[in-house]
């Protein structure tokens, strides 16, 4: 389109994902730990996303330590940590089926007891529900530790779904605004990012889908879980998102997070708890990988380009 215009020129935006950038949805919920953003990448700011080339955190799947061994219908809970992401592997006795809910304990100091919570155990402050036979998902968090209102937006009623007293995982994607070319309000909008996406991850796999949180294989279920999804808005330091009030104005503070109290529940193999522990860390090694759309741009390049004589 470019070349077509008669323009001289264009930049390419980005070469690769770049993990120290912010965009205005997200970036609330992540303060006071700025300096610390290139060490960690976040699935949910979209600026970071925008490279042809990506920088991949870690591992594709968590063959890791066992946190979690018994003898139970749910066997064994295997845990792997990278900057992007927290992976879990939950071997269970037969065939995955029916409906698998995690609940987790982030924030230290116990959260009060919920009536009908969804984490079996009622103190959680993040649960997440899967369906494993109609094969969706969903996350939860605590009403008290709901972000949502540190975005720089008015919350309208009915903006919150619940759940037996648990608010859906939700980030804003448009502010309220008046179009001045047109005066059409515009109303503000929100995004169910808890709603869990089955698939692959595996980039060498024709099925890839970069958005893919979990899946399940025979007797595993295996899940990768966005740091924030969890509160945790700097693993590379421990830290988790507690949302205040001060002065009538929600802000977003932090506290340390030693580690994270894990259950899982199946109304066939019953429960489990695990202890989520990992360790904090200032230097980061990506791995670089071409992207599918960097064809695309190659192919672009080559159509406006002269093919170079032979000699």
């Amino acid at each position: 389109m470019i070349h077509r215009q008669r323009l001289a020129g264009a930049f390419l935006f980005s070469w690769i994902d770049e993990w120290f950038k912010f965009t205005w949805n997200t970036l609330p919920r992540q303060q006071p730990v700025a300096d610390r953003r290139q060490l960690w990448h976040d699935p949910w700011t979209n600026e970071q996303w925008f490279g042809l080339v990506s920088a991949d955190a870690g591992a594709a799947e968590p063959a890791g330590r066992v946190v979690q061994e018994r003898r139970t219908g749910i066997r064994e809970i295997r845990l792997v940590t990278d900057p992007s992401w927290l992976h879990l592997r939950i071997h269970l006795d037969r065939p995955a089926t029916k409906r698998l809910t995690l609940g987790f304990d982030v924030v230290p100091g116990g959260a009060p007891r919920l009536a009908g919570a969804t984490a079996a155990d009622g103190a959680s402050d993040y649960a997440i529900v899967l369906d494993l036979d109609e094969g969706s998902g969903q996350a939860y968090v605590r009403p008290r530790l709901d972000p949502l209102p540190l975005d720089d937006s008015p919350l309208p009623p009915g903006v919150r779904r619940t759940s037996d007293g648990w608010d859906e995982m939700r980030l804003s994607t448009n502010r309220a605004l008046v179009v001045p070319t047109t005066e059409k309000r515009m109303p503000y909008e929100t995004t169910d990012v808890g709603a869990l996406r089955r698939g692959t991850w595996d980039p060498g796999s024709p099925e890839y889908d970069s958005r893919a949180t979990w899946h399940a294989s025979g007797r595993n279920v295996t899940i990768r879980i966005p740091w924030m999804q969890l509160g945790i808005v700097d693993p590379s330091a421990r830290r988790a998102l507690v949302p205040r009030v001060r002065n009538g104005t929600p802000v977003a503070t932090t506290v340390p997070v030693p580690r994270i109290g894990l259950t899982v529940v199946s109304p066939i193999d019953g429960t489990a708890r695990a202890d989520l522990a990992w360790d904090g860390w200032n230097v980061v090694h990506p791995t670089e990988r071409l992207k599918a759309g960097v064809d695309a741009y190659a192919d672009a390049l080559r159509d406006v380009s002269a093919a170079p004589t032979a000699r």
